[in-house]
C-alpha cells in the first residue's frame, strides 16, 4: 500500500511519488519539464484550486 501523498502514474505504473504538500510535488516537476506530467493520471490527497489549475497546464 502507498502512503505517498502524491502519485503519478502512467500506463498504471507509479513513476513519480512526494510526500511534499500543496504544490510543491507539481512545481517541481513541470519546472524542471513542462511535459512531465503529460497524459498520466494523478493521485492526490489534497487538491486545490491551484493545484488543478497547474494540472491543466500540465495536459494532465
Amino acid at each position: 500500500m502507498n502512503l505517498n501523498k502524491f502519485n503519478a502514474k502512467r500506463n498504471k505504473i507509479v513513476f513519480y511519488s512526494s510526500n511534499d504538500i500543496g504544490d510543491k510535488p507539481i512545481l517541481s516537476k513541470i519546472n524542471e519539464d513542462m511535459n512531465f506530467y503529460k497524459n498520466t493520471d494523478i493521485e492526490d490527497t489534497v487538491l486545490g484550486k491551484a493545484a488543478a489549475y497547474l494540472h491543466l497546464l500540465a495536459k494532465i
